[in-house]
């Protein structure tokens, strides 16, 4: 039976409710509040449990959220740690390109020295010869004089 038809009869109850002893008003009023006892412990024992799992999913929530903050952190110095690398990096560039250029220079004066030298060279080989003319030429008069 419907538990609102039961508390309508139980309010009006007929003659034949109260006097008929074959009469099932009380037993079904005391089926009726034992079903809804039987149905209110076990809400009760869900709503237990649901709390108990509302305060694992916070305890998990927490433990998350300090993951993610951690993993926030890590990342961030991740970060600090990629752009000080990225620079360490463009100043080694910097560093080996400035390199390079001295490199480059320093050959270019060894190149401009090799001429030189191989210049002077000629030129002294010329003097050489010069000067050996003049002293073949300058003992030739003496022998003459």
């Amino acid at each position: 039976m419907d538990c609102k038809e039961l508390v309508d009869r139980l309010k009006s109850p007929t003659w034949q409710d109260i006097e008929d002893p074959d009469s099932s008003l009380l037993t079904d009023a005391a089926t009726a509040i034992t079903d809804l006892l039987a149905r209110a412990e076990e809400a009760e024992a869900a709503n237990s449990q649901l709390d108990g799992t509302v305060t694992t999913l916070m305890e998990s929530n927490k433990k998350l959220a300090d993951a993610l903050r951690e993993a926030e952190k890590e990342r961030d110095e991740a970060r600090q740690d990629c752009a000080i690398a990225e620079r360490n990096h463009m100043i080694e560039v910097e560093r080996r390109e400035a390199a390079e250029t001295r490199c480059k220079r320093l050959e270019e004066a060894r190149e401009n020295a090799n001429e030189a030298c191989a210049k002077w060279e000629g030129m002294y080989h010329m003097a050489e010869q010069e000067r050996d003319t003049y002293k073949a030429a300058l003992q030739n008069w003496h022998e003459e004089g």
